[in-house]
């Protein structure tokens, strides 16, 4: 199984934003709700970087390209994958719990099994955040006040992405996993 997730350890900084205060978060100027690449979340805590970017996953005798999400602690300012200026959206709420989407694609009854974490999603006291990503190879980043991903990239979308127009046969389980 190919594995296109948060790895354990980004896992940890990512729960421990539960309890702090989610002061903002900032980007390159967003258009439509959409960042591309990476972002930065603040908290009375710490800052966290999360990238989707692309990186090469081995698939049956070849390497293919996919994005995928990743974070890291910042370090020094906040710096956009594009030349764009950058925007602060507050935010000023105490994280009550912090989740991650996942789906698991089996491609072709089992020829490729694909595991993406496609949203990360801040709940707040009054407010769900979630910062999902788009297709497997899109860096975008689209941001929503729910945690509706199907708004974003419907399971038949999925499906249809990956079945070869039809040839393979694709289901998807798709799951939200509290840290």
């Amino acid at each position: 199984m190919i594995k296109a997730e948060f790895t354990e350890e980004m896992k940890q900084i990512l729960s421990s934003m539960k309890g702090s205060k989610f002061i903002s978060y900032e980007c390159a100027i967003d258009t439509h709700n959409q960042i591309y690449s990476n972002f930065r979340i603040n908290t009375n805590k710490n800052s966290i970087d999360i990238l989707n970017e692309n990186q090469v996953f081995p698939f049956l005798t070849d390497n293919e390209e996919m994005s995928c999400f990743s974070c890291s602690i910042a370090k020094g300012p906040f710096k956009p994958m594009v030349i764009a200026p950058t925007i602060v959206f507050n935010v000023k709420e105490i994280i009550n719990s912090v989740e991650i989407l996942n789906d698991v694609i089996n491609v072709n009854n089992g020829m490729y099994q694909i595991s993406y974490d496609n949203a990360l999603i801040i709940r707040t006291e009054s407010t769900t955040y979630m910062f999902a990503r788009d297709y497997w190879l899109s860096e975008i980043i689209t941001v929503r006040k729910d945690d509706d991903y199907n708004q974003v990239v419907s399971e038949q979308n999925i499906i249809d992405s990956w079945s070869n127009e039809g040839e393979y046969p694709v289901d998807i389980c798709r799951s939200l996993k509290k840290l």
